[in-house]
């Protein structure tokens, strides 16, 4: 009953009449629950906040709904990742995600704009002409479009917070070009999975654990991305031998990720279990979170014959 009275607060028609609605709920209520109407008396000057602004804007800010949803957002893009290595890691994703949310709605608001709606003071929908997107391409001039669609010029006149899609990258994106390899091997095959600084995902495949195979990964890795700062592997002095003395020759960092790292990282990603595909994104994540992953490990006469008894089992 005190939801549904407290919701009729927000129906009402201008700010005077919200006012005054607010004042006869919290005397209606405090005949029963004299907290409540004490607690809405406190508050009155917060919860009445939004009829300041613009009554079109009444119903983005009158709760705290869209600030939930974007913090709902970041903690679940942020749950991904799991643990990271510094702040900034995390300063780096969360604002990204800020960025992106941004630009949809900014987006959003440009394509409303130029198909013809607009909200003006009164409140009421008001249609205007019809006009095809093509005629407002993103790199024409400020004096095509009509003065109110301001959003349209937010594109052309960037600022810090809005920069068009034909700019260069920022020192976000720039930083985030940085490859990472993850590499599961097994007897037969190479589980390889590439991921920027951030933890995202590029790329996955699989190879054949074979000298062809080893060459067609190494190439596969180049044609990602020319940026390859770090590879791990899980067993190198097993399975994984092979292919870590062969991208160690061709002067690519190769570091050891223990098998227990991998199974604490896959807890952390939704996928359908253990499966190749995801411990190879384990391990690609651990390799680009952990600068100090001990070196591949030489093969000696110990591990060959660990593989070998391995093999006939």
């Amino acid at each position: 009953m005190v939801a549904a009275a407290v919701r009729t607060v927000f129906a009402q028609p201008d700010a005077e009449h919200v006012t005054e609605r607010s004042k006869t709920i919290a005397m209606m209520l405090g005949r029963q629950l004299p907290k409540v109407e004490q607690m809405m008396r406190e508050a009155r000057e917060d919860l009445l906040a939004f009829t300041g602004f613009p009554q079109q804007h009444w119903r983005k800010i009158w709760s705290t709904n869209p600030l939930e949803r974007v913090n709902r957002e970041v903690k679940r893009r942020t749950e991904v990742v799991g643990v990271f290595p510094n702040p900034a890691a995390l300063l780096r994703l969360a604002g990204a995600v800020l960025v992106e949310i941004h630009d949809m709605r900014v987006l959003l608001v440009v394509f409303s704009s130029v198909r013809g709606w607009d909200v003006p003071g009164d409140g009421s929908p008001r249609r205007r002409p019809t006009l095809p997107v093509e005629a407002f391409p993103l790199s024409a001039s400020p004096e095509t479009f009509p003065r109110w669609c301001r959003s349209t010029e937010a594109w052309l006149h960037p600022t810090h917070n809005c920069a068009p899609p034909q700019s260069t990258l920022s020192p976000i994106r720039r930083e985030a070009t940085l490859m990472f390899i993850g590499i599961d091997t097994h007897e037969d095959t190479l589980a390889a999975s590439s991921v920027d600084s951030a933890g995202r995902e590029i790329a996955q495949r699989t190879f054949a654990n074979t000298p062809a195979g080893h060459a067609k990964l190494l190439t596969w890795t180049r044609s990602c991305s020319p940026d390859l700062s770090r590879v791990g592997i899980e067993g190198s002095a097993n399975f994984g031998a092979d292919i870590a003395h062969f991208l160690n020759d061709r002067g690519i960092d190769v570091r050891e990720v223990p098998a227990k790292l991998t199974g604490c990282e896959r807890t952390w990603l939704r996928g359908p279990g253990k499966t190749d595909p995801t411990d190879a994104l384990a391990i690609a994540r651990i390799t680009a979170r952990d600068e100090d992953l001990p070196p591949a490990r030489q093969r000696g006469p110990r591990e060959d014959l660990k593989v070998l008894v391995d093999a006939r089992e």
